[in-house]
């Protein structure tokens, strides 16, 4: 049974189905037409707080992520 509370990212919900069958530079383009800055910077610190509570190991190795100025966490 899962102990965490399931959050839903309506920014990575659309990354993962249309990942595999679409070109990146298209997704790129249809993700930057589509939300708000700060729907996409929500949606990355969401999967990178995800990725780090799941593989402990990963925060030391992984390079330095930026927050961009002026967006609230």
């Amino acid at each position: 049974m899962a102990t965490r509370a399931v959050v839903l990212s309506d920014v990575l919900c659309f990354v993962v189905n249309k990942l595999i069958n679409t070109d990146k530079n298209i997704l790129k383009s249809a993700l930057f037409d589509f939300y708000s800055v700060e729907e996409l910077h929500v949606g990355k610190m969401r999967l990178v707080g995800d990725a780090d509570s799941l593989f402990n190991d990963l925060i030391s190795k992984r390079s330095h992520i930026p927050h961009r100025r002026g967006l609230q966490d």
